[in-house]
């Protein structure tokens, strides 16, 4: 039986808006290549959040997402998130050679 994985992005921050939907669209392709795993539709998803948007709002959250992957019948859930990881250089007095 096949591994159904519903692939969804985590919401968006400023700084890593422009990368991630690089990073979605190159996870879609190389999961999507194993054998053994299948991608979920997004048009599944958008039919569901349709039927959805009555019972509830604020699917943007992992729970909501999570809800989403139960209704498409996927087994699995990959959820990605990309942050700033900015790495400052820091010096401390007593570090520095006068």
């Amino acid at each position: 039986m096949p591994i159904r994985i519903f692939l969804a992005s985590a919401p968006r921050t400023a700084v890593a808006h422009e990368y991630q939907e690089i990073v979605t669209s190159r996870t879609r392709e190389v999961l999507g290549s194993i054998s053994g795993i299948v991608i979920v539709n997004r048009s599944q998803t958008e039919s569901i959040l349709k039927e959805l948007a009555f019972q509830q709002t604020g699917l943007t959250d992992s729970d909501g997402i999570a809800r989403i992957g139960r209704f498409t019948n996927a087994s699995h859930l990959f959820l990605a998130s990309l942050a700033d990881l900015t790495i400052e250089k820091t010096y401390h007095p007593s570090t520095v050679i006068g």
